[in-house]
């Protein structure tokens, strides 16, 4: 419960120290971490003074919801100004309803000048599936994510579940659904300025809970009371914030006719029911005389219920009318207030996979990172064709010298991408769709959906989407397949990394036409390139000194002394001297890092911190 009003410095203070204790768990699209648990999403972007950028959730498989959290993202950040606000506004609901979470990362992202990077994630506490709402809530009661970040009411998440539940709530639900209803509304009087409480207030807090006086007979005693204090807490709320409004204004009056309209129509059935019970007996002149009064008094009756409903017709289709617009200015609390161009959170594609390469052990070896648009799966008639968008390239010769090179693919989704595509909401217009997924992009080409794309799945995978591609040199296929066959002989040994199946790749070489367009390509789309299998040594000539052999002790340490001076030159590289690495044992164990700037020491998994070299303290970064 709500005993003690928070100061929004304090939970930012809190969210920042269990980020920094939670490091070493972060969720990322190449980690494998499918516990079942409480994750926090965070962005990265702590500037905003009346927002706490985090969201609360839990899931039985974390790495999943994380996939899941991100695509969606992915999916925002294609859409141009006028597609997301034609989406929100140009229909009687948003399309986006139920799904405003997402909607509420995207509108701060934007407004905060964020990069698709900033979105994070973090495991909090691993926990059984059965004890998992219990350890939610008490997040939400110590971080306040409703009223700072971007969680929706708790009250509102009990009635959501109790609407699609078998059996309606009992009394001991309705007590429990009436307390935390009076924390939200506490809440929303503490914090109405803060995150999104006024959107969550206006969108999803019940103004009036009268309907649940038809199970007052199921409220324990002790429970009147508190259903009361809601009451009156409610119409404060009303009085507060909604009074002066037109809408509630309207809504108070509709009210009120209906229930005139309503309270005439049993008059009328009443009335009814009496004549057609009226005894028939042989005072026929007397009983006659009675039903014509009776009849004029129902005509009369039947008149005055007629002119009540035309009245309150007339108010409902104003109050229609008026539910409208205020339901559109509630989603402008949502929608963001910056004009968005297609991508402008940028892409999260980095390009450094070779430094994990160990190049001391690399000799005549060709490592090929192979990125494609798409799986080339497709459930339906839309086209859906597989191209390669990037082929990154590390040759190590027989003296172990390093050639790396980045090649962008020429082809039909690349040209594409760098002259502008047009991404849509494939399910927003298509009538044939009972449940229309939210989030499912596709591109617009001469108004037919088309998914030969870069999909956001292929996205998730490897980072690259048409902001990466803007501006870059773009080659032929067939130009950079001979360029490595040049470079390598039959000798040479390969490790070849593919974003999707072999199957894939073989369908992408075939819409270049270019499937048997060397040796090397046919053996690499055969898979009868020579793999690397173990470390080559270089033959030495006879003539050489025989150096004196090392125990394995010795050369145990040596290589253990290497690899721990190499890992610190690597952070101290990538965080500019920033950070200090004070121990490191191995490639998977945590390490104690220290802050050059603000001394703050903090354990880390090792790769962990070679990804994101940063203070947890004070962001120090590069």
């Amino acid at each position: 419960m709500l005993q003690n009003l928070k100061n929004i410095d304090d939970v930012k203070t809190e969210v920042r120290q269990l980020i920094a204790d939670n490091s070493y768990r972060e969720v990322t699209s190449e980690t494998k971490l499918n516990a079942s648990g409480i994750y926090m999403i965070y962005i990265n972007n702590f500037s905003n003074d009346n927002i706490v950028p985090i969201y609360i959730g839990q899931s039985k498989n974390i790495q999943t919801r994380y996939k899941q959290h991100l695509s969606e993202i992915l999916a925002l950040n294609r859409l141009s100004h006028e597609e997301y606000e034609k989406y929100f506004f140009s229909k009687s609901r948003s399309f986006y309803e139920g799904k405003f979470k997402t909607c509420k990362f995207f509108k701060y992202m934007i407004e905060n000048n964020c990069r698709i990077n900033d979105f994070r994630m973090v495991i909090l506490e691993e926990a059984e599936k059965s004890t998992l709402d219990n350890i939610e809530l008490q997040y939400f009661q110590k971080l306040l994510p409703s009223f700072f970040g971007f969680n929706q009411f708790t009250s509102f998440l009990i009635s959501l579940k109790a609407r699609f539940a078998d059996a309606p709530m009992d009394g001991r639900q309705i007590n429990e659904y009436l307390r935390f209803l009076l924390e939200d509304i506490k809440g929303v009087q503490s914090y109405y300025k803060y995150g999104y409480t006024r959107f969550n207030f206006e969108h999803s807090l019940p103004k009036d809970i009268s309907y649940l006086q038809i199970k007052k007979e199921q409220l324990r005693a002790e429970t009147l009371p508190l259903y009361n204090e809601v009451e009156s807490q409610l119409k404060e709320l009303a009085a507060l914030y909604i009074q002066d409004s037109e809408f509630f204004r309207i809504s108070k009056k509709r009210k009120l006719l209906y229930e005139d309209y309503q309270n005439a129509e049993a008059e009328l059935e009443y009335a009814l029911d009496n004549q057609q019970s009226s005894p028939i007996n042989k005072f026929a002149n007397k009983i006659l005389n009675r039903f014509d009064k009776k009849l004029k008094n129902i005509n009369t009756l039947s008149t005055l219920v007629d002119t009540k409903k035309s009245l309150y017709e007339k108010v409902d289709d104003l109050w229609e009318k008026s539910m409208l617009e205020n339901r559109k200015e509630r989603y402008r609390l949502i929608f963001p207030s910056k004009y968005i161009h297609p991508f402008s959170l940028g892409d999260r594609f980095t390009s450094n996979w070779t430094e994990s390469i160990d190049q001391l052990s690399a000799f005549n070896v060709c490592h090929l990172h192979i990125y494609i648009s798409n799986n080339g799966i497709s459930r339906s008639e839309v086209r859906k064709d597989p191209f390669i968008v990037k082929i990154d390239c590390a040759y190590f010769d027989s003296e172990g010298r390093a050639l790396k090179k980045e090649y962008f693919i020429e082809n039909e989704i690349t040209t594409n991408a760098q002259n502008g595509l047009k991404y849509v909401e494939k399910d927003y217009n298509n009538v044939f769709a009972m449940r229309p997924a939210r989030f499912s992009i596709a591109r617009l080409d001469n108004d037919f959906i088309d998914n030969t794309i870069i999909s956001i799945n292929a996205e998730y995978k490897h980072g690259i989407n048409d902001a990466t591609l803007k501006g870059k040199k773009l080659v032929k296929l067939s130009s950079v397949l001979n360029k490595i066959q040049l470079l390598c002989n039959e000798e040479t040994r390969f490790n070849i990394n593919i974003s999707e199946s072999q199957n894939c790749l073989m369908k992408a070489v075939e819409n270049e036409g270019i499937q048997y367009f060397n040796v090397f390509t046919e053996k690499l789309l055969t898979k009868k390139l020579p793999k690397i299998s173990k470390v080559r040594k270089t033959t030495k000539s006879r003539t050489q000194k025989v150096k004196p052999k090392e125990s394995t002790e010795e050369l145990k340490i040596k290589t253990h002394e290497y690899r721990v001076e190499k890992y610190k030159l690597k952070v101290s590289e990538r965080s500019n001297n920033k950070i200090t690495v004070l121990n490191y044992v191995s490639s998977k164990e945590n390490v104690l890092a220290k802050c050059n700037r603000c001394d703050y020491e903090w354990e880390i998994r090792s790769d962990h911190l070679l990804a994101r070299a940063y203070c947890p303290s004070c962001g120090n970064q590069n």
